[in-house]
């Protein structure tokens, strides 16, 4: 027999307008809406200063996702800042992003590499890979021997080969970063490598873009990073990515349930603020106390 009446009603509930399901780097769904954040600190404890705050809305086709806002971010930010060398974050910024920031400011940009593909069982990455070029040495005999090299996951690689014939790409070293202004007042990256003498010779300084160029054929800002993982300076550098999820986590931890404490994006992006402005106070305080009276009196 029936069970009830089925009824379909209309009510007013409340709700946010701007949230939507977002889904964070490790896969978890959240439902909320989206801010991006930039900061910086020094060595000592609080001495974190958020520089920038903005509402990332992630609408398909407005140029409004998290690496959109990001780069115009930090492009906006970048004339205020003098003092800074550069920036790190996530794989949200891929080479049409990395490319953007190369040409309008002289920063050094680390962030991971996205991989060719992922196992989804094991996790074993295969690393996004091509040959860039061959690298010829000449000997006082006549004798010539090649050595091609190849980008493997950001990096340069030279190829060799084990005794049973096997191709084995090496890392190179990189040695350094040279920057050059054009006369526009943009900039042209570059990266450079040593490449080892097949004889144990005099080693050759390779040098590569990191922007994109009209004659590449290639992703070359995605392909050829500037720190590519890997290298020494990332494994160092890199620690203080980690630095950005605590202050994510240290705003999270002020909400009451981590939930936000007002309805729509523009208020919370307000509160976002008022955040920001006390962490700010607080880190200046601090750092007025250690510099001692004489700063203080200033």
């Amino acid at each position: 027999g029936d069970t009830g009446e089925v009824r379909v009603e209309q009510r007013l509930v409340r709700c946010d307008q701007d949230a939507k399901v977002r889904y964070t780097g490790d896969g978890r769904q959240i439902h909320g809406s989206e801010f991006w954040l930039a900061h910086v600190r020094g060595e000592d404890p609080f001495t974190r200063i958020t520089l920038d705050v903005d509402y990332v809305a992630g609408i398909k086709g407005e140029q409004n996702s998290e690496a959109d806002v990001a780069v115009k971010n930090l492009l906006e930010l970048a004339p205020s800042v003098p003092g800074a060398q550069g920036s790190i974050c996530d794989t949200m910024l891929r080479g049409t992003h990395l490319d953007e920031l190369q040409r309008y400011t002289d920063w050094i940009v680390m962030n991971p590499i996205a991989a060719e593909s992922v196992d989804a069982k094991t996790g074993d990455r295969v690393e996004k890979s091509h040959h860039l070029r061959t690298v010829t040495f000449t000997y006082t005999n006549g004798a010539k021997e090649t050595v091609d090299i190849w980008y493997v996951g950001g990096r340069l690689h030279r190829l060799a080969f084990t005794d049973d014939g096997v191709e084995v790409p090496i890392p190179l070293d990189r040695i350094s970063n040279p920057v050059r202004r054009n006369g526009d007042g943009t900039f042209r990256h570059y990266v450079e490598y040593l490449v080892p003498n097949p004889r144990g010779g005099e080693p050759r300084t390779i040098r590569e873009p990191t922007y994109n160029r009209p004659a590449d054929t290639f992703n070359r800002a995605e392909n050829i990073r500037q720190i590519p993982p890997g290298d020494p300076d990332y494994i160092r550098l890199m620690g203080r990515r980690s630095d950005a999820e605590a202050a994510n986590r240290q705003v999270d931890d002020h909400l009451y349930l981590r939930r936000a404490r007002s309805d729509r994006a523009r208020r919370q992006l307000f509160d976002l603020l008022a955040h920001a402005l006390v962490q700010n106070a607080i880190a200046r305080h601090r750092h007025r106390l250690r510099a001692g009276p004489a700063h203080r009196a200033a």
